[in-house]
Parts: C-alpha cells; sequence; structure tokens
C-alpha cells in the first residue's frame, strides 16, 4: 500500500512526488520513496527507496519539500526504529501506536 503521497516542483519544471510504501496496515514498514517526472506527471520514473541503507531498520513516514530558489528538496517527518522486520506499530487496546 502506498499512502502520504506529496509533489514538488522543482524551478526547471521537473515534478518530484515522495510516497510512503508499507506492507499492510499496522506493520512498522514504512518506506518513503520517490518519482519523477519531466512532461507535467503525465509518465513517472519507477519508483525509488529514499535511503535503501534504512529498510528494515527505520520506518519513516514523511514528505518532500522544494526549497525555492534551488533545486534542492527538505524531507520532514519522523522516524521509528524497527526492532522486528513484520512487527505490527498499532495496539487496538489503547487505539494508537507503539511509539
Amino acid at each position: 500500500m502506498a499512502i502520504n503521497p506529496r509533489c514538488a516542483v522543482l524551478p526547471h519544471g521537473e515534478i518530484v512526488c515522495s510516497f510512503m510504501r508499507q506492507s499492510g496496515f499496522g506493520i512498522n514498514d514504512f518506506k518513503p520513496q520517490i518519482v519523477f517526472s519531466t512532461d507535467g506527471g503525465c509518465t513517472w520514473t519507477e519508483p525509488r527507496v529514499i535511503w535503501p541503507h534504512l529498510v528494515d531498520r527505520i520506518s519513516c513516514i514523511g514528505q518532500i519539500s522544494a526549497i525555492p530558489g534551488t533545486n534542492s528538496l527538505l524531507f520532514y517527518g519522523v522516524a521509528f526504529p524497527v526492532d522486528t522486520p513484520g512487527e505490527i506499530y498499532w495496539r487496538e487496546d489503547i487505539l494508537g501506536t507503539l511509539g
């Protein structure tokens, strides 16, 4: 499942979109990904994990924003440690997350 899409436009017109992939509801394995479009959003590159070296160690939820006047992006959000791959972060008894 993919959640939390956010797009930004760089000065030369390229659109960048970030989103999180998660293996299932309640699983602590959010993987931030990014795609690019140079034709106004008609076609997109294949998704790439933003920080592949953190997969299965850190679960990140966030979004991108363009930094005005630059070709730079800012990613902001929260990160949760992954103790065991596939672990659940939602607890029904408290109707909330473990973090």
